[in-house]
């Protein structure tokens, strides 16, 4: 006999196990035996298993056999069908999922093939799912050494199917009984089955269909507790067979486990944190973390998660533990009386930053620009310009400093379009943003590093402040000029006055974690960067005044006369706004104005006279919800009636799709 079909039965409803059962017997390969266990199921399910296996007894070569035991678990089910197997291989089946008609066939061909192979994979989809869905990996794979070739094994499999015992077909004496006392037996007995095979044949199709619903396996194991134990189950498992570095799989386990107490039980979480789940992400870098994110796609499609929320839930749960960690570190080793950050010195580190230039005609002020870069007092730095396909003469002017930066050319997609380009081709661990017309103070990334060593997680944003020149040479910052001519303290709605690009410093990891300038705004893509970095990982504000730009209102604005060059500049603006205002709990209101009323009634006025009319509007709409307003009177509703249409935009596309629309009107 070639192959032993094992399929353990618990009360499963009979169009399950025909569906299941069918799926079996109509294999293009005969040449197997169809072993069920019923694991003490209700009298009536198993009549129906005795009368399918009389009436069907003929179809397989080695018949179907129907055992009938107390209920012992699953995992007794599995191994008293595995004491019946007679067949060279054994292949597990839950009940109620079901196998392409081609698999035995096309395993026993690869087997015949590959007489080193003891174990047999293929790859697995949710029934539900369409078929583009399976990603897969270009190609059957030969795996001659899996223990050596471990993590390459089970990065690979990751991508087409979990690591379990259903997507597989074992040699009989290979397959090892499951450990009925571990939640996680199926993750653990796969380890050691894995370990102890001279060679796995992985075959990149999808043979087998995942059946997820409330009634099936996946729903019993959706309790919290149950998702943990079979997590350190795991893990325990690869250490003791030799697997020391963190599993690529176990990390995403861990981390759909986080995704699910966050959507289900937030009060979870930090029991979560202390478990061996914070164990786990401790051992793993922040900057293997950021790679885990170029199959965080498929993973997710794994887990059924979404792609964003899940890195996001990652990268903070991460940051949190190594930073109760570190906090610990220091409270033993610093002094008493001592700042907690002065456990780190600036002896030693010493990375290299990248000011990244991008410009588009600016020849007459770029000169300054470069030469403040390169005179810089800290001395590990390398200067990118990125032209965008200028006219006059600043490519000249760049070409001019020979090998002290480094200089390339490419069409003019816009600045966000440009510094995307710098941070794809830049070789530091930092990234520093200049203007054209622009220019860095000479201690600017000093100051920088300096506070950067003192802090633990260096992968902290820093921002420092900003001078304007206007047109006669006269500078004044724009937080100083706020303060004066305003009693506003609450600066964080003010992100366009007290937040420049060019003055930050932005480690590579945000950026490697996918938070790039978005091409589609035309002058708040830094602030959008920020916006949606500083959710994700730490900011920290440098008190130095450390870079200057030349006259704002050129690039955004008379910002502070209700006017803007460009009536998109405007909209973005409020757009922006509108998010960070959406974000705000009560509490953070209530911490930045003595009530709600004072609080909208404040800034309804203020972007009224800067010209963010959007903005405005949105902050009177919320007033009138409030009760804080009187609504307008019925002649003016049509205005009214266009914001509700750009609300329900926004509730259709999101914010991004919603200014594409409104940004491809406004340029007809």
């Amino acid at each position: 006999m070639k192959v032993s079909v094992l399929v353990p039965v618990y009360n499963k409803t009979q169009k399950e196990l025909t569906r299941c059962f069918e799926s079996i017997l109509n294999q293009t390969c005969k040449d197997f035996e169809l072993i069920i266990t019923n694991d003490g199921s209700k009298p009536e399910v198993a009549e129906f298993l005795d009368g399918y296996t009389e009436k069907n007894k003929t179809r397989c070569a080695g018949g179907i056999h129907c055992y009938h035991y107390p209920n012992g678990g699953v995992w007794n089910a599995r191994n008293r069908g595995q004491e019946k197997a007679i067949g060279e291989w054994v292949m597990h089946i839950n009940a109620d999922d079901f196998v392409d008609p081609i698999t035995i066939e096309t395993a026993l061909n690869a087997a015949e093939k590959h007489e080193n192979v003891d174990m047999i994979y293929w790859g697995l989809r949710d029934a539900d799912w369409p078929p583009h869905l399976y990603k897969g990996l270009g190609g059957d794979i030969l795996y001659t050494d899996p223990v050596g070739e471990r993590i390459k094994m089970r990065h690979d499999i990751l991508c087409a199917t979990p690591f379990c015992d259903v997507t597989c077909m074992v040699r009989r004496e290979k397959a090892l009984p499951f450990n009925p006392g571990l939640t996680g037996a199926e993750f653990e007995r796969q380890v050691r089955v894995t370990a102890g095979c001279r060679a796995v044949y992985f075959i990149d199709r999808p043979f087998y269909f995942y059946v997820s619903g409330k009634n099936t396996i996946s729903a019993t194991q959706a309790d919290m507790q149950w998702r943990v134990d079979s997590i350190k189950d795991f893990r325990d498992a690869l250490v003791l067979h030799g697997y020391k570095t963190v599993d690529e799989y176990l990390i995403s386990y861990a981390v759909a486990v986080v995704h699910y107490a966050v959507v289900i039980d937030f009060s979870a979480c930090t029991e979560i944190y202390k478990s061996v789940i914070g164990q786990i992400i401790r051992a793993v870098s922040l900057k293997e973390l950021s790679h885990l994110s170029r199959n965080m796609k498929i993973i997710c499609i794994l887990f059924r998660a979404k792609q964003f929320f899940l890195l996001s839930a990652l990268l903070r749960l991460a940051r949190a533990l190594k930073r109760e960690d570190d906090d610990d570190t220091e409270t033993a080793q610093t002094a008493p009386g001592a700042r907690p950050e002065e456990g780190v010195t600036a002896e030693g580190f010493h990375p290299l930053v990248s000011v990244v230039i991008p410009v588009h005609n600016g020849a007459a002020y770029m000169r300054d620009a470069i030469d403040s870069a390169l005179n810089q007092t800290y001395g590990n730095i390398e200067v990118i310009v990125i032209n965008s396909a200028s006219t006059d003469s600043s490519e000249e002017i760049a070409l001019s400093y020979g090998n002290r930066i480094r200089y390339f050319r490419k069409e003019n997609e816009g600045t966000a379009a440009a510094l995307n380009f710098g941070i794809a081709n830049m070789r530091g661990e930092y990234f520093s943003w200049l203007s054209h017309d622009g220019r860095y103070y000479p201690r600017k990334i000093e100051l920088e590093i300096e506070e950067l060593s003192r802090l633990t997680d260096k992968n902290t944003v820093l921002h420092s402040g900003w001078d304007v020149v206007d047109s006669s040479g006269a500078r004044y910052s724009p937080n100083e000029v706020r303060k004066k001519n305003s009693s506003n303290k609450y600066l964080l709605l003010y992100y366009y006055y007290c937040i420049h690009g060019c003055a930050m410093l932005i480690p590579k990891l945000c950026l490697n974690a996918g938070f790039m300038f978005n091409t589609d705004l035309r002058v708040s893509y830094d602030l959008d960067l920020f916006c949606r970095i500083q959710e994700a990982f730490p900011y920290k504000a440098v008190p130095h005044v450390l870079a200057s730009t030349w006259d704002v209102s050129k690039n955004r604005g008379a910002l502070g006369t209700g006017e803007f060059a460009d009536p998109r500049c405007g909209l973005e603006y409020s757009i922006l706004l509108i998010r960070i205002i959406e974000r705000l709990t009560d509490e953070e209101i209530l911490g930045m104005a003595p009530s709600k009323r004072v609080f909208y009634n404040y800034l309804r006025i203020q972007y009224r006279e800067e010209g963010l009319t959007l903005a405005g509007e949105y902050i009177r709409e919320v007033s009138v919800s409030l009760g804080y307003k009187k609504a307008r009177r019925p002649n003016l509703l049509q205005r009214r009636h266009i914001f509700r249409r750009f609300l329900r935009a926004l509730r259709i596309y999101g914010w991004r799709g919603t200014m594409r629309k409104i940004l491809k009107k406004l340029s007809r």
